[in-house]
């Protein structure tokens, strides 16, 4: 509960950032509108010195083809950027596992004869700016492989390796990528499995297979272990099977459902498990500078805040795992041990002086000092953008927020015992994070909300992150910043430029706005009988191929705004009927000398306020890289309540739009439907995993044990994944360990006799079915060139649930 307290406490103040307190003007001159921020004028407009004047540095969307918009907002050709950049440009292969690797030089494409991909590259200054659209020219030395404009294709009754060679047109930016053609695929009743890893598209020798033709765990199939090339062929008669795949140092994945009719060869690829948690992670500092003098007319705020981390792979988005967010939250006592990695000195007037356990990815600053000046952020390992939300407020703009989370910035009188929830008299302890958190969700959202087009964006492409032990991280970031720590090459620091890196800058505002039209809220199927989800969150970004998803908007909205939304039985309780409500998305006055609406949101909202079933969507346009890719925008149905009392059970219902969200209203999703439950059972019946009919086109099942750290972070147990993929509600028996790996694997499928945090009996569990379109699991699980990665490319529809399930 601490933990979640101090992630929603900071969440809270992390998402209210604004514009600068101070009323804006729209009152006409001679010499033009006169304004005190940029809100105040017109689209295409900045605030320069007082007034309104046309922005005349570029935008994202005003260059030409073959240009981009840089940092100093000129525009510039691809070529004169790599020709100006110290150290010029680099370039990278996308590898057959659909990722940039961080330190490879020559990725891994693994194809059998016959099969087609294709070829993906990217050119990339070596200080962080990614340039999209850039044109590359491929060849093919050997004679496995041919390529025709970006299609690889292994050559036809052939096996061998080649290379694959890429050049940048008018750059010295050239790449390699190693080729393997694996031959023909088996005919007859043949099957042949390719296991690699999920990460390097690198082959697993002496990985162990069961084929199971008939659901009963046990090996059916006779397959040898894999050999050099990952590959191992056996006989198969059966219409469909599971299979499942055990290697040492990694995680066990199963396939359920499978259809030999699909392919006769199929991919594996399994994630690395290592004993001690590997991260990837870079330092630095924000820049406010730019917002300033963009949004605020050169008029720093009182208050700055900021949040950085790193693009996510969207496969990893779904684990919710908040640290790739906001970064980590140490459990250290912070007080006790102030030097412990995490823990950061805090000093707020009349507020709070301590040391306190702090997101890594934030930054905050009040008046002219900086309270924590750099972040400490992690990320998925691999080639990722630094990614930033930021900007700068007035004291009286968070004033309500203030209120709510102050209690819990400070130690409670009466929080008498750690982990016990102490009665103060005839009351609760109100402050004691023991008892629950007691905030008002409806009035922080109604004050956050009209803040959110305010926010801006930063971007830093291409960051190289390697797959680095948590320990070398949290020694990495012991120590005053910078001068307390070492420079590494593992972990970036965007700063300086004295590692080739410049600050993080706030440089885009989310100055577009939609009215997205939403469908009714699904039911709550964790809840009590008839109870709906209460709210909801969405994510706009990009999807960078390689490289993740970077999120460059955002919006909320809740079904209850007004009365106790945390107590359905209080006093004021709560209304709930479904239908997302109404809300005001910016500080509307008739007054245009206190109007504090852009034109923007004013040319869909007559008074700065949206109708109920309508969600307020903020939104920056893509930059610094982000040019050319996918926008997706993910709205996720919460149930608000149980996820502020506990995060023992996670539940949540999603609905995903691939395509540019217009200015203006949309009606994209109004007649979609929220996927239902996902089909989890209410327990496991022995070593078998059904899943329950939920209408889903795929299932992903996660079981686990949790991994146990000792309190000087050196000696984490070992964590064991279970990945099962299933087509529709196939039913899955999970088979036996193998006598080589039962020592270093903890079976998740073993119910727990009450350690580890998993309640005796208990197993964790958590299922995420996928409403799809375009391929199914059979398809994807083929070995012809695509990859079991890239499966959200065809996510429509999502609902998870993650919890612990009984066992017998």
């Amino acid at each position: 509960m601490r933990r979640l307290g101090t992630g929603l406490m900071m969440a809270a103040l992390l998402v209210v950032v604004a514009c600068g307190g101070e009323t804006t003007s729209k009152e006409k001159t001679d010499q033009g509108q006169k304004c005190k921020t940029s809100s105040a004028c017109a689209i295409g407009q900045i605030c320069d010195s007082g007034l309104c004047v046309d922005w005349t540095g570029c935008t994202p969307d005003s260059c030409q083809a073959g240009e981009i918009c840089d940092e100093n907002f000129e525009c510039i050709s691809l070529t004169d950027k790599c020709a100006d950049s110290p150290g010029g440009c680099e370039c990278h292969i996308l590898n057959g596992s659909g990722n940039f690797e961080a330190t490879a030089s020559s990725p891994n494409i693994w194809l059998p004869a016959g099969a087609s991909t294709t070829v993906t590259a990217v050119l990339a200054t070596k200080q962080g700016t990614a340039l999209p659209g850039a044109v590359f020219e491929s060849s093919v030395v050997g004679d496995s492989f041919s390529v025709t404009d970006t299609t690889l294709t292994a050559v036809a009754d052939k096996s061998g390796d080649a290379t694959l060679q890429v050049s940048f047109a008018n750059t010295q930016a050239t790449c390699e990528a190693a080729l393997t053609n694996l031959g023909a695929s088996p005919a007859g009743n043949k099957m042949r499995f390719f296991v690699v890893d999920d990460t390097t598209n690198q082959p697993i020798q002496g990985a162990t297979l069961v084929v199971d033709t008939d659901n009963d765990g046990n090996d059916d199939g006779g397959a040898p272990a894999t050999d050099a090339n990952g590959l191992s062929t056996t006989a198969n008669d059966a219409a469909t099977f599971n299979v499942t795949v055990f290697a040492a140092g990694y995680n066990i994945l199963s396939i359920a459902g499978l259809k030999a009719a699909d392919s006769t060869d199929i991919t594996l690829p399994l994630s690395s498990r290592t004993e001690i948690p590997s991260t990837g992670g870079f330092t630095g500092r924000l820049d406010f500078e730019t917002y300033e003098k963009r949004y605020l007319n050169s008029r720093p705020s009182a208050i700055k805040v900021g949040i950085v981390t790193g693009s996510i792979p969207l496969k990893a988005l779904l684990n919710f795992n908040l640290d790739l967010f906001i970064g980590e939250i140490t459990d250290e006592d912070c007080e006790a041990n102030p030097t412990a990695p995490g823990c950061y000195e805090i000093k707020i007037a009349g507020l709070y002086d301590g040391n306190q356990g702090l997101p890594g990815g934030l930054v905050f600053g009040l008046a002219s000092s900086m309270i924590k000046a750099h972040f400490d952020s992690v990320a998925i390992p691999g080639r990722r953008f630094a990614w930033a939300l930021g900007g700068e407020l007035e004291i009286p703009d968070i004033t309500g927020v203030i209120n709510e989370v102050a209690p819990y910035l400070t130690d409670c009188d009466c929080n008498a015992t750690a982990g016990v929830c102490d009665p103060d008299g005839a009351n609760d302890c109100a402050c004691d994070t023991d008892c629950g958190l007691n905030i008002d969700i409806g009035a922080i959202f109604a004050d956050i909300v009209p803040l959110l087009s305010s926010f801006s964006s930063g971007i830093t492409g291409n960051l190289a992150l390697p797959s680095t032990p948590m320990t070398d991280w949290r020694t990495h970031i012991t120590g005053k910043y910078p001068e307390g720590r070492t420079t590494s090459s593992s972990f970036p620091k965007l700063d300086d430029g004295s590692t080739s890196y410049g600050p993080l800058v706030l440089r885009e505002g989310w100055s577009n706005f939609t009215a997205l039209e939403m469908p009714a809220l699904p039911a709550d199927w964790g809840g009590a009988e008839g109870a709906k989800m209460e709210g909801i969150l969405a994510l706009s970004g990009i999807d960078a191929t390689g490289y993740g998803f970077v999120p460059v908007g955002g919006g909320a909205a809740l079904d209850c705004t007004e009365g106790d939304c945390l107590n359905a039985e209080g006093e004021n309780p709560g209304v709930y009927d479904g239908i997302i409500n109404g809300t005001e998305v910016c500080k509307f006055d008739p007054n245009p000398e206190k109007n504090r609406c852009s034109d923007t949101i004013m040319e869909t909202t007559l008074d700065g306020s949206i109708e109920d079933g309508t969600l307020g969507l903020f939104h920056a346009p893509p930059f610094g890289g982000l040019e050319g890719y996918t926008p997706k925008t993910m709205t996720i149905a919460l149930p608000i309540r149980a996820l502020v009392e506990s995060l023992d059970e996670i539940r949540a219902s999603a609905l995903v739009h691939s395509g540019v969200m217009a200015n203006g209203t949309s009606t994209v999703l109004k007649n979609r439907s929220f996927p239902g439950k996902p089909g989890q059972p209410a327990q496991l019946t022995g070593r078998t995993y059904t899943p329950t009919d939920s209408g889903h086109d795929m299932h992903w099942v996660t079981m686990a044990t949790e991994t146990i750290e000792t309190a000087s972070n050196t000696a984490p147990e070992l964590t064991t994944r279970w990945n099962i993929y299933f087509s529709d509600e196939t039913p899955f028996t999970a088979p036996a360990i193998p006598a080589a790996l039962s020592s270093s694997l903890k079976d998740p499928f073993t119910a727990s006799a009450g350690a580890h945090d998993i309640p005796a009996g208990k197993v964790s569990s958590t299922h995420m079915g996928f409403n799809m379109t375009g391929s199914q699991l059979s398809q994807l699980a083929a070995n012809n060139g695509n990859t079991l990665n890239s499966f959200f490319d065809y996510v429509t529809g999502l609902s998870i649930v993650s919890k612990h399930l009984p066992a017998n």
